[in-house]
């Protein structure tokens, strides 16, 4: 599929065979039922496609199933109680009182392991150059990441002495590699 949507690719007419993987359930509650339809509240890790599980938990019972109405009420930090109305915001568009309704960019980044870095590196990385991970790096870098997989192609996040967001970069040969730069 080369990464395109299967949905995408099955409104095509094209035959779609997904590949089971394994994903994380950490809570699926029943909160409705009706003659023909039953609603869930499910918190799932990421990459977990609820219509998946809905046409595999459909199976399982001996049935069919399909999703009628889906809707994200958390994404990490941030949680549906906590967004504001598109419409909120019109008044404010190009003010900088539409600030006040933002979260910090670090929130969006919180489950990324995060890195502090020198003044001379955060000028080449908002340049949009690599820097070496020296050994000091290193050793900082194996505590962000739970598993012993290698490093190699991870991504990290990277903040200036004071916190400030500097970019997002890839572990890649002995070099942490900036594809995102931020010029706050």
């Amino acid at each position: 599929m080369a990464g395109e949507r299967a949905y995408d690719l099955a409104r095509e007419g094209e035959e779609v065979v997904l590949e089971p993987r394994q994903v994380q359930v950490f809570e699926a509650r029943l909160l409705h039922t009706g003659p023909d339809a039953a609603e869930f509240e499910i918190l799932c890790g990421k990459g977990t496609y609820v219509r998946s599980w809905v046409r595999d938990m459909a199976l399982a019972l001996g049935t069919l199933g399909h999703v009628s109405a889906l809707r994200r009420t958390r994404l990490g930090a941030f949680t549906e109680k906590d967004a504001t109305p598109l419409s909120d915001l019109t008044p404010f568009m190009h003010s900088p009182a539409a600030f006040a309704y933002l979260k910090p960019l670090s929130t969006a980044l919180d489950g990324i392991p995060a890195l502090a870095v020198t003044s001379s590196d955060t000028a080449r990385l908002r340049s949009g150059n690599p820097i070496l991970i020296r050994a000091n790096l290193f050793a900082r870098l194996k505590e962000g990441f739970a598993d012993d997989g290698g490093l190699q192609g991870q991504t990290v996040f990277l903040k200036d002495e004071g916190g400030g967001p500097v970019a997002l970069a890839e572990i890649a040969d002995g070099e942490l590699r900036p594809f995102r730069v931020f010029q706050l």
